[in-house]
């Protein structure tokens, strides 16, 4: 229909183009018959302006014909173009509304991904809380035993009760682990931040593990100011915790002989603890994932069986707290050094 309108729309155009030239001719035709018989002179002189008329008219029409053409063309590219973009604004529609579709649906996958996590810490933390009691108590049994006090064992008896003590020992750790992780991520793990000094407390870890290092023959080196550091507003137990689990975790994973060497330093308004082994290290890939949840590295789990995967990721939210970071600088088999930085303005009182 289109097409149509425009073809009528030249054709009328050079309809009246033409109906003007012929009126020029027929003028003069007319001047032709009327003033030939007159005045000569007259009559030369009026052709001579109707053959110009006739020119103008003419160029005028085949201008106006040339710009009606570009005209249609620029105006039908417009239209292409228009087309185009018109197609890409649907197709981008199209994609929108997928990108909607697909962003609600992660939505919801994730809302239920929230509830089942939701529900397995539930589960984890009841769990926790029911086998804490006997597994106590079942811990305190092993305790009286292996008391002389209770009566004297065989060497058999003995290294029965010691191995289950252990094994109670170990367990007892793995149900306070699952039950403080729950309570960190609800919220209930309770921190009391006063200041005090990191030392004591930094001593306190070494020489709590100071004879398990022995056992395995390695050194344990530490390093602390003689001029003492200042107080840091910071929840004690807590702390003591990091520090325990690190020094720990350098303990099982450096082989006999081997060495450790803690460090604590005062730093531009940082205290800085630096605890550096001859370790098994951490595989490059596995790295990142050192600090989530459950996690173990490969190697790890070969030289350690029991774990958890807790323990680390307790300390990263724990110095969190704190407004602290924990970064770690390891090569699989060339040992691991953490370092944990906590400002000396640390945190607010909660």
């Amino acid at each position: 229909m289109e097409e149509i309108k425009n073809f009528g729309k030249v054709k009328s155009f050079w309809f009246f183009q033409a109906m003007a030239v012929i009126a020029a001719a027929g003028l003069a035709v007319f001047n032709f018959i009327y003033l030939r018989a007159e005045n000569i002179s007259a009559f030369f002189v009026s052709l001579a302006i109707n053959i110009l008329l006739v020119f103008i008219l003419a160029t005028g029409a085949w201008r106006l014909a040339r710009l009606f053409s570009d005209f249609k063309k620029g105006r039908d590219s417009l239209d292409t173009e228009t087309q185009k973009k018109s197609s890409e604004i649907q197709e981008f529609e199209k994609i929108t509304r997928q990108l909607v579709r697909r962003d609600l649906e992660l939505a919801r996958a994730n809302q239920r991904l929230a509830e089942l996590d939701a529900a397995k810490s539930d589960f984890i933390s009841i769990a926790a809380h029911q086998l804490r009691t006997p597994l106590t108590g079942i811990k305190w049994s092993y305790t009286a035993l292996l008391d002389p006090k209770t009566g004297s064992l065989n060497e058999d008896q003995k290294k029965l009760l010691k191995n289950g003590f252990a094994a109670i020992t170990n367990t007892v750790n793995l149900v306070n682990d699952l039950l403080n992780v729950t309570h960190l991520e609800e919220g209930k793990y309770e921190f009391t931040f006063e200041r005090q000094s990191l030392l004591p407390i930094a001593k306190q870890a070494i020489a709590g593990l100071k004879l398990v290092a022995d056992e395995k023959k390695i050194t344990l080196f530490s390093k602390m100011p003689a001029s003492g550091l200042p107080d840091i507003n910071m929840d004690g137990e807590k702390m003591g915790l990091v520090l325990a689990n690190i020094i720990d975790n350098a303990i099982k994973y450096t082989p006999v002989g081997g060495r450790i060497d803690f460090s604590i330093s005062q730093e531009r308004g940082l205290i800085k603890i630096v605890v550096q082994d001859s370790g098994i290290g951490i595989p490059k890939s596995q790295k990142g994932r050192l600090f989530t949840k459950f996690f173990r590295a490969d190697n790890a789990v070969g030289v350690q069986t029991d774990g958890t995967g807790l323990g680390l990721y307790m300390v990263k939210k724990i110095i969190d707290r704190h407004n602290g970071k924990i970064t770690v600088d390891s090569a699989e088999g060339k040992g691991s050094t953490f370092i944990i930085t906590i400002p000396e303005q640390s945190a607010k009182k909660s």
